[in-house]
């Protein structure tokens, strides 16, 4: 199988520019930044325990260029669409013939005097407020050249000494501060429209003024080269909100499933229903306008204990939600218990279906035992509907079981329902004498289903079992199962390590042209399945996102693509299979290089402890050793210099005459990726183009 990735790794999918202020954040803020970087109106910049100023400055005109996304703030008491978000902000005439330029950065903020012909550079002052600010070098360029600079310290007054440069030119003075963020997130729901676009949901941390975790909503071009817009999703008590799920109707409207701690009554718009009483943790499923900029209505499934959906699945003008709830009797406005339990604090799994409006109740569903249940999400079929998750209580769970093996310590369950939750027809359970959970469903054709989870007795699980690869700690399974929800095979996937399909992918299986995809992660791929073909998308880490492939038959699996860079991958998220190629998310929660994964990537915020990824590919990526540079490019042509800028850099540039005199200098300053075109405004003839990119000086001719 021979193919590419297109798109690979969206480090972080909430935006990490300049956010306008339009009341959302209190004080004299005019922008800021998810990560807590503020810059006020009278001057003031400020992040973490840092307080900087520009003393004496001219403040008259502060503004936002290059705007880069969109940000809708939604759910809580007040509400702020269509805030555009900023690559920069930019300080013009701060003092005479100086601008200055603040640019955010992954772990840094980027500051820039430029300091035009004329202008003097002993007027470019920095005041320390607060704190100590932890500047890193400090560099200054006139076009391709750089000049020798120095910084002072004073007192509270930071200044720079630049030595010879030509005062007929622009001078860029550039040093950089490192900072220190907190923000996470986290992809747990990911799933692609019918024209292509992909939405990703989860939480975020520390968005300014917000709550604890925040749910967010991204909304990404079919290539996942532009970040089109985010939703940030929140109640008033600054507690946790969270989205686990995406799914869409035929009109394009979003609705997203999860769970909420919000106590204030202000979590979900305007237009939300409850069914049931509040508890401490609520299961909700939202419904939004196809550009997040509105919440339509709001659904809160509840009992007063602690509820949460995981999935969410529009079928035939239905909509289903799935999660556990802990209060069974009291769970939402009328129910039916397939089983029994034993309290209120016994967790347990459910499915509600709402019309899709959401205005009304059509069913409930609670499958119980008198131990606890934990349903990890649910899935809609044909006349169908699985939840799946595992069960402390097999022998007493739900009103009509099968068992197939020993059953332990937490057995994995699937559970199967009528379309309209009136008849429960099977739950089957599958287990070792360890902890086996399930975590994902595929309906095949002819009633034939696959259940996939981990186990942590891979010898002893289930009746009839086909391991592939050494077993270790945790395992991952498939088990395919005919119309009369019997096991026809089941392929345990090994390696000496841990193995499994993480916790929120409950979208994990895909069917690609005839082929079984699954979604997981692994701590050994070299190991994982054996002798399989392996296609490392990346260049390795600890733990390293994966798809396997095989047949549905589950005979073997004949290959893995592994979506790996140097950090570890959770792969949290879910994968979608739209007819042309299979779309992924997940997690990275530490650190790691950008450049160590496969493919163009396009990083749309800060990096911080914990940022989600995603990507697509048209059938298995090509090895990492097949990865071309992917360097800037820039073309000359018709007086316009083209350049496609891959990375961040100091851009600027000198044109020569064919004398070797100097006829043009450009400083263009620090620039984010992206692509810009620069006038050469010289006369006809022919031209050497000196260019500095970075540390790199690239010389060109041309012809004007």
């Amino acid at each position: 199988m021979s193919v590419v990735i297109p798109g690979l790794l969206m480090a972080s999918v909430v935006p990490a520019g300049f956010v306008e202020n339009a009341g959302q954040v209190g004080g004299d803020v005019i922008y800021y930044t998810l990560d807590g970087m503020k810059v006020y109106r009278d001057g003031r910049i400020s992040y973490g325990d840092v307080e900087l100023r520009l003393p004496d400055a001219n403040l008259s005109w502060i503004s936002g260029e290059g705007a880069i996304s969109r940000l809708n703030l939604l759910g809580g008491s007040s509400t702020f669409r269509n805030l555009n978000v900023y690559r920069r902000v930019v300080f013009r005439e701060v003092y005479p013939g100086v601008d200055f330029v603040i640019t955010p950065m992954d772990g840094s903020l980027e500051f820039q005097w430029f300091v035009r012909p004329g202008a003097r550079v002993e007027d470019v002052v920095l005041e320390v407020l607060k704190g100590e600010p932890d500047f890193s070098h400090v560099r200054a360029f006139q076009g391709s050249r750089e000049v020798s600079v120095s910084m002072r310290r004073e007192g509270n007054l930071i200044s720079f000494d630049v030595e010879k440069y030509d005062r007929s030119e622009t001078l860029v003075i550039d040093p950089i501060a490192f900072i220190s963020t907190n923000i996470n997130e986290m992809a747990y729901g990911m799933n692609v429209d019918d024209s292509g676009n992909v939405y990703v949901t989860g939480y975020v941390s520390s968005t300014a003024g917000m709550g604890d975790w925040d749910m967010f909503i991204s909304k990404l071009s079919p290539d996942l080269d532009s970040l089109l817009i985010t939703a940030i999703i929140y109640g008033d008590t600054g507690f946790y909100d969270l989205g686990f799920s995406v799914d869409f109707d035929p009109e394009g409207n979003v609705y997203i499933a999860g769970w909420t701690f919000d106590t204030s009554g202000n979590f979900g718009g305007n237009n939300v229903v409850y069914y049931g009483s509040r508890g401490v943790v609520d299961a909700f499923v939202m419904k939004l306008t196809p550009s997040l900029d509105s919440i339509i209505t709001t659904a809160i499934v509840t009992s007063p204990f602690v509820d949460q959906a995981f999935s969410v699945y529009y079928h035939n003008d239905t909509v289903y939600i799935g999660g556990v709830a802990s209060d069974a009797d009291n769970f939402s406005v009328s129910r039916t218990v397939y089983g029994s339990h034993s309290g209120a604090y016994d967790m347990n799994a459910f499915v509600t279906a709402l019309s899709p409006d959401l205005a009304s109740h059509y069913a409930t569903v609670v499958i119980a035992s008198p131990g606890s249940d934990y349903a990890e999400g649910m899935y809609a079929g044909e006349g169908r509907i699985y939840v799946f998750g595992y069960t402390y209580d097999p022998a007493g769970f739900s009103s009509d079981r099968v068992i197939y093996g020993t059953t332990g310590n937490g057995d994995a369950f699937v559970s199967v329902l009528s379309s309209d939750l009136s008849q429960h027809e099977q739950s089957i359970i599958v287990a070792s004498d360890s902890l086996d959970v399930v975590r994902s469903v595929l309906e095949l054709d002819s009633g034939r289903f696959v259940v996939a989870g981990f186990t942590l007795n891979s010898s002893g699980f289930s009746t009839d079992r086909t391991i592939q690869g050494p077993p270790g700690k945790e395992d991952i399974f498939l088990t395919l199962l005919d119309s009369t929800f019997s096991p026809v095979r089941t392929l345990i996937l090994a390696s000496p390590s841990t193995d499994l399909i993480d916790y929120g992918s409950d979208r994990s299986l895909a069917m690609v042209d005839g082929k079984l995809a699954l979604y997981a992660s692994s701590d050994y791929v070299t190991a994982l399945g054996g002798s399989i073909e392996r296609n490392m998308c990346g260049t390795g880490g600890g733990k390293d996102a994966l798809i396997l492939w095989m047949y549905p038959s589950l005979d073997s699996a004949f290959s893995m693509s592994v979506f790996t860079g140097n950090g570890n991958d959770d792969a949290s998220g879910d994968i979608v299979y739209n007819g042309s190629g299979l779309y992924f998310a997940g997690s990275v929660p530490s650190s790691y290089d950008p450049d160590t994964y496969y493919g163009p990537t396009y990083s749309y915020g800060t990096q911080d402890e914990s940022d989600v990824f995603g990507g697509y590919l048209e059938g298995d990526c090509i090895p990492v050793r097949h990865k071309e540079s992917a360097g800037p490019s820039m073309v000359v042509r018709n007086g316009l210099l083209r350049l496609n800028l891959n990375g961040s850099a100091y851009v600027g540039f000198d044109v020569f005459d064919a004398a070797g005199r100097r006829v043009l200098t450009r400083s263009a300053g620090y620039l984010l990726p992206g692509e810009y075109a620069f006038p050469l405004n010289v006369p006809s003839g022919v031209y050497m183009l000196k260019i500095r990119i970075g540390d790199d000086v690239m010389i060109s001719k041309f012809v004007r």
